[in-house]
């Protein structure tokens, strides 16, 4: 059976989203926090919380997290249709366009390194997207 993965995107501001031991609210907190931007396989889902395994990131190698705080923001997204943004770095991110033109205008603020976004289109090699982080 194959497992879907899930793309930390929330956390970013406490060094991670809280892990818990078993699913219930009640449960004791891990010590260590799953850390922004870390890839995690589901082993299993009761509710909004998803049993995973570490793949890539910090964090523990196994345990249980919330997908959304109870204001409705996501803290996990599946990792279909989903794109981090891996270069741009030393520039101050990547450049987005107006258009899927490469000739398009530039606008004005860029796509920053390490940002995650939803694919809405793809055409050849360009991606219209909606941000997440």
């Amino acid at each position: 059976m194959s497992r879907r993965t899930w793309g930390v995107i929330g956390g970013v501001d406490k060094g991670g989203i809280i892990v818990r031991e078993t699913p219930g609210e009640e449960s004791s907190v891990v010590a260590e926090r799953l850390s922004f931007g870390a890839i995690v396989q589901e082993l299993d889902v009761q509710g909004d919380r998803v049993h995973y395994k570490l793949l890539n990131g910090t964090g523990p190698a196994e345990g249980w997290v919330s997908t959304r705080l109870q204001s409705g923001k996501d803290l996990l997204v599946r990792t279909e249709g989903i794109w981090r943004v891996v270069g741009g770095a030393e520039k101050g991110g990547i450049v987005v366009r107006d258009g899927p033109l490469t000739s398009s205008p530039m606008l004005p603020a860029r796509l920053s390194f390490d940002a995650w976004v939803r694919q809405l289109e793809l055409q050849g090699d360009r991606l219209r997207f909606e941000r997440l982080t």
